[in-house]
Parts: structure tokens; sequence; C-alpha cells
């Protein structure tokens, strides 16, 4: 199977680790990810129009911000969304600041877990949602069977992240070294100068 031997070729914290990031920081992000999720968004026509019905599925919901903000808006009315996050930390955050009746959080791996685990306790979902997650992802072939299995017949799926490149995968490396947590706030400055200018 290809995707086993590619496993077996990804470097070694890559393959026993999710990413580590702190979601107060993550937030400082929140109004430049958000643009190109909803421009992704505002791109897409689904076949079947949102109804109070449905079930929605959130891949990699993070601090929460997003969903709460304009997911959910965007979603209304509607059945559930299940928000997951293979992140604890972003788990509990979400959790302590999203008060949405229509919204449950569940510790997820879009990659790594099971999503019979899912299934079985909600359902198979209507629409799933993912943004700026899949970057992480690095056995993509198994995300993606994944999102499949999740998926009601006739279930859609929007997918929006960045490729992973070189300067992706060093900035990954960089950013888990305790010595350079300091310098995340910089980076996040410089990011919005970067994407003012």
């Amino acid at each position: 199977m290809k995707s086993a031997r590619l496993n077996q070729q990804l470097p070694k914290h890559r393959q026993e680790s999710a990413p580590v990031l702190d979601p107060v920081s993550y937030t400082s992000f929140k109004e430049h990810t958000y643009r190109d999720n909803l421009a992704a968004w505002d791109s897409v026509k689904f076949r079947r129009p949102a109804n109070e019905w449905n079930q929605y599925l959130d891949v990699g919901c993070g601090t929460g911000n997003f969903l709460k903000e304009h997911q959910l808006p965007r979603l209304r009315p509607c059945r559930r969304v299940v928000a997951t996050d293979c992140s604890r930390d972003m788990l509990e955050y979400a959790r302590s600041h999203t008060d949405e009746p229509e919204v449950t959080f569940e510790l997820f791996d879009i990659e790594r877990g099971d999503p019979q685990t899912i299934v079985d306790k909600y359902g198979q979902f209507d629409r799933l949602y993912s943004f700026l997650t899949f970057q992480y992802v690095w056995d993509l072939a198994r995300a993606y069977k994944n999102v499949y299995r999740l998926l009601k017949d006739g279930g859609e799926s929007l997918v929006v992240y960045f490729t992973r490149t070189a300067v992706t995968d060093v900035w990954y490396r960089v950013n888990q070294l305790e010595e350079w947590r300091d310098y995340t706030q910089v980076s996040s400055l410089v990011l919005s100068a970067e994407l003012v200018a």
C-alpha cells in the first residue's frame, strides 16, 4: 500500500505528533485566514442547499472562532455541527469560548483516527468543512478516505488548506522548538505587515 510506505519515509516527528499550537497565539492569525476561508467558501456552489435537518462536521475546528463567527451564521438553521480537532488544548479553548446549542466538540484526528467512532455516535454527515487543517496531514489519501467514510451518500465537503512546501516544513519544525516560542508573536506581526502590503 502506497500510503503505508509513505508513512515509513516521513520524518519521525511528523509520524508521532500532532501540531502543537497555542490557542491564544493561534487567534492572532484569524483575520488573515478568515478572508481566505470565506473567499473559498463563496466560490463553491453546493449541490444541496443547507436546511434545518442537516448535520455538519468541522474537521480541525481549532479555537472555534471561525466556527462561531462565520460558519454557524451560514449553516443555521441546522440539526447539529460536530466540531473536531486533534488537539485537546484547542478543543478546551473552543468549548470554553463557544456556547451554541447545536455545536458539539469531539477529539478526533482526521488522519489517524477511526471515523467509525464519530459515525457510531452521530451518524454520517451531510457536509464536511475543514479550513487550514489538511496542511498538517501527511497521509492525504488516508485522510480523504476518512472524509468519504464520514459523509452520507451524496454528502459534500469543502477542504481548504495550504500546500506543503519545504518552507512550511521548516516553519513547522522551528515552531516546535521551545527556544523559538517567544518569536511566535513577532512572526504574526510580520505576517500582518506582509498581508497588508
